[in-house]
């Protein structure tokens, strides 16, 4: 759990100095501190979909993990 919290901080964090970069190369950091805090929120959440489906079996959490992939997809 507090890792999934760093990496939304992280990843905010990222998206504000996105947001307010002078250069392309405080851009460019910027950018790649999002995908850090990206990385730890994708990996840790489907760490939790596993642990919240454990006891259904593999096939529960497949379905769960595909239809929030699916969900997500008009966003973006």
């Amino acid at each position: 759990r507090r890792l999934l919290l760093a990496g939304i901080v992280i990843f905010a964090v990222g998206s504000l100095l996105s947001g307010v970069a002078p250069n392309f190369g405080l851009l460019i950091a910027a950018r790649a501190m999002q995908g850090v805090g990206a990385a730890f929120m994708m990996a840790l959440t489907m760490a939790f979909v596993g642990a919240a489906f454990r006891r259904s079996g593999p096939e529960a959490q497949w379905v769960c993990s595909a239809r929030c992939r699916r969900s997500a997809q008009p966003w973006g």
